[in-house]
């Protein structure tokens, strides 16, 4: 402490007495005002000189004391001077080892806790957790947080449904814990847990740990989520190999602050468009270049690569331009999934290209730093750094853009996984086109639009009569294939911008866009005649149907979706029940109207 409290006793003391006789002085000087210098009363005599050596007296100690403090500032500034004197202090002697450094292993934690956290959304599960180890396995991480205490922190390898995920090396679901007759006993305490699907973690082709999930409920995994898990385990397997070999797993973390805050930017994208902006940013802020460039394969063409991102100075190859894979630097980093480091890209009057081979020789840049974005095997792009300074770049530099371009892989490994798991909850898998939900969030969106723009759209809800007995005589391949071929039909029927989506069963809806009421009839009796007209080829069997439409339109029938929806229900449950009246009745599009 710089002061005792003994002396802040003392100081405090002074400041009350100090107040004390300011108060006297003015009352004084206030009543010396008051009183009248000549007057019959004796006691005015008396307290008018009184009052006088009073105001004098309290000026004199206020005086004093002020050049009192004042002393007592500048002997404490002179102490507080000596005592954080800077005149012996040099850079040379800041003691460096005070400043706490990032370990590797607050690192692993760091990415543990993101990555699980992905799992557990990515499978809605109550926690997700991963154990790794040898004759007992010891928990690494858990997600969420407040679960992480109700986990055993060791289990022996032998022991429970994690030790026999382990010994056998493969993915076990357990959809019920009643029916195997054992417990969660990777719990401390008996949680609500009812199912289970767990993986093993593969290193050097040996199982070495185990990634799952639990839920509180029975059923919550199905064997499809088999695959996705054990893709989850593979990508962990890929990125504890690469942190070991960037960051050293037993030493300590080397790179500076800047780049682990780079890093976990990176990782908590949540688009890649973001995760490509958060890695671009990275560069330019931890390796001193005059041009980046982050390039991305197009996935239905492996030998193109097409420019994302682009900082620095530019040319003719900017953001949009695509090139081939063969014929430049980037290409070869792709292709080889390798770094390159060239400190000066034209030697003995060979010109090495960054883009292609026709790219013309250019004076400005003249060192390259490439290394590709990937996770493995995989690999999605490619980071080039281009200099106009010869030999720009260090093995430093590469290895710092190594682990940007090891994490970026990385996060969009992860996001490609949760696009496609949602991609898997959004589309029917008998006939391929977008389901109930896709069908009730892209009503939403066609309110906002419609709302904005002041316009209409209609929705169709089509029912096969009697589909069941398709099935039943057929077999249920055959219904299978006659819900596929409906709606394909369908969609050759529509417009580009409208949808057509299975929604559910025997059943199907339409959303189009700009259509009113009147002209929704005209189309749902087209579409009604241009399904029924033709007879499916089935192994040899013509497979003939009926079908039912029931229209709604947005604002005559409803502004909300499930207004609208329902709408469309009463008005096909109006058509099925009116289908043994004369087809040649006429009728409307509308609640209770038969097409």
């Amino acid at each position: 402490m710089l002061v005792s409290e003994d002396k802040l006793s003392d100081n405090k003391k002074q400041k009350i007495s100090t107040i004390g006789v300011g108060s006297l002085f003015f009352f004084s000087l206030i009543l010396l005002y008051l009183l009248p210098s000549n007057s019959d009363n004796p006691y005015y005599n008396i307290f008018r000189p009184l009052a006088a050596l009073t105001v004098l007296g309290c000026g004199v100690a206020l005086l004093i004391r002020s050049n009192r403090s004042k002393l007592i500032r500048e002997v404490s500034l002179k102490a507080l001077t000596r005592k954080f004197s800077t005149s012996s202090m040099s850079r040379e002697e800041v003691d460096l080892t005070k400043i706490p450094a990032y370990t590797a292993e607050e690192e692993y934690s760091s990415y543990m806790k993101l990555f699980l956290e992905s799992v557990s959304d990515t499978f809605v599960a109550r926690a997700a957790a991963f154990y790794m180890g040898g004759s007992k396995m010891s928990l690494q991480a858990a997600f969420p947080d407040e679960e992480f205490g109700n986990f055993h922190k060791e289990i022996a390898m032998g022991e429970g449904i994690l030790g026999k995920i382990l010994q056998t090396g493969k993915t076990i679901l357990v959809n019920s814990f009643n029916e195997i007759n054992e417990v969660p006993d990777y719990l401390s305490d008996s949680a609500p847990v009812k199912s289970l699907l767990g993986t093993p973690v593969y290193y050097l082709q040996k199982p070495f740990g185990v990634l799952f999930v639990d839920s509180s409920a029975e059923d919550s995994f199905g064997e499809s989520d088999k695959r996705l898990m054990e893709r989850f385990a593979s990508l962990l397997e890929k990125t504890i190999s690469q942190l070991e070999s960037i960051f050293n797993f037993h030493g300590r973390l080397n790179l500076i602050t800047e780049l682990h805050t780079s890093l976990l930017s990176i990782h908590r994208a949540k688009r890649i468009e973001d995760v490509i902006s958060q890695a671009s940013t990275a560069c330019q802020s931890l390796i001193e270049s005059d041009v980046i460039t982050i390039s991305m394969v197009k996935e239905s063409e492996k030998d193109t690569l097409k420019i994302y991102s682009i900082i620095g100075t530019k040319d003719n190859f900017v953001e949009g331009v695509e090139y081939p894979v063969e014929g430049g630097l980037n290409g070869y980093v792709f292709s080889k999934n390798t770094s390159v480091l060239i400190p000066e890209s034209e030697e003995d009057g060979y010109f090495k290209p960054r883009f292609t081979s026709n790219e013309k020789i250019s004076d400005e840049y003249h060192s390259y730093l490439g290394v590709p974005i990937s996770i493995g095997d995989e690999v999605y792009g490619v980071i080039g750094l281009d200099s106009i300074s010869p030999a720009n770049y260090s093995d430093r530099d590469k290895a710092i853009l190594t682990s940007i371009g090891g994490i970026t892989g990385q996060a969009i490994s992860r996001l490609r996984l949760l696009i496609e798991k949602r991609s898997q909850s959004l589309y029917d898998k008998t006939t391929g086109l977008p389901n109930i939900k896709h069908f009730k969030e892209s009503i939403e969106k066609e309110i906002a639009r419609a709302k904005r723009y002041e316009e209409k759209f209609s929705i169709f809800i089509i029912d096969i009569d009697n589909f069941g007995k398709i099935n039943k005589k057929y077999s249920q391949l055959a219904g299978d294939f006659v819900l596929s071929s409906i709606g394909q039909q369908a969609k050759r029927l529509i417009r580009e911008s409208d949808m057509v989506t299975r929604y559910g069963g025997d059943e199907f809806s339409l959303i189009m866009l700009g259509v009113s009421k009147g002209l929704a009839t005209d189309i749902a009796k087209r579409v009604k005649k241009d399904l029924e007209k033709s007879a499916l080829d089935y192994k040899k069997d013509y497979i003939t149907f009926e079908i039912a439409i029931g229209v709604s339109t947005f604002p005559d029938d409803g502004e909300t979706p499930d207004t609208l929806i329902a709408k469309a229900d009463k008005a096909l449950i109006g058509n099925v029940r009116s289908r043994g009246k004369k087809k040649d009745k006429k009728s409307n599009i509308g609640p209770d109207k038969k097409i």
